[in-house]
């Protein structure tokens, strides 16, 4: 399994409870209305900031100029770009996109979730985008980050 994580700004005249609004309930619903390209989809999640949050106890700076991250499930890198090359995709879902987020502020990545601590499914997430030291490898980062994070989360 393969997640597509966006994370986009909103356009600049749109407010965030507009920008929330039309996010959720049409682009969305436009993305699952397009039987082509919903069918490639495994899970679809929309993300969005909590009002006033803060870091108080680390002091990482916040996102603040991103207003969503979206996560698009695939079963591979390969199903995903074909997913988005497809005619009702570049069509519909594509235009669309522009209609709400300041796509030259969004940023596209590419995961694979490796579970550090099985835990109960719950409404709130947190996301760290770290950025690795300009002399450690992409793979070195990785595997300190694997070998140190668990000791850091504890039982």
């Amino acid at each position: 399994m393969m997640k597509m994580m966006i994370l986009a700004p909103r356009r600049v005249e749109l407010t965030h409870a507009a920008f929330r609004r039309y996010v959720t309930e049409v682009h969305g619903p436009l993305v699952r209305s397009v039987p082509e390209v919903a069918a490639d989809i495994r899970h679809y999640h929309y993300n969005f900031p909590l009002a006033g949050a803060r870091d108080e106890a680390f002091g990482h700076p916040l996102a603040s100029e991103l207003d969503i991250v979206t996560q698009g499930w695939f079963d591979s890198r390969e199903a995903q770009l074909r997913n988005m090359r497809e005619p009702r995709y570049l069509e519909i879902i594509r235009p669309d996109e522009g209609r709400f987020a300041n796509e030259a502020g969004a940023l596209m990545h590419y995961t694979r979730e490796q579970v550090i601590r099985v835990g109960s499914s719950t409404r709130l997430k947190v996301f760290y985008f770290r950025r690795r030291r300009p002399t450690l490898t992409r793979a070195a980062f990785q595997r300190a980050w694997a070998e140190a994070y668990p000791a850091a989360l504890g039982a």
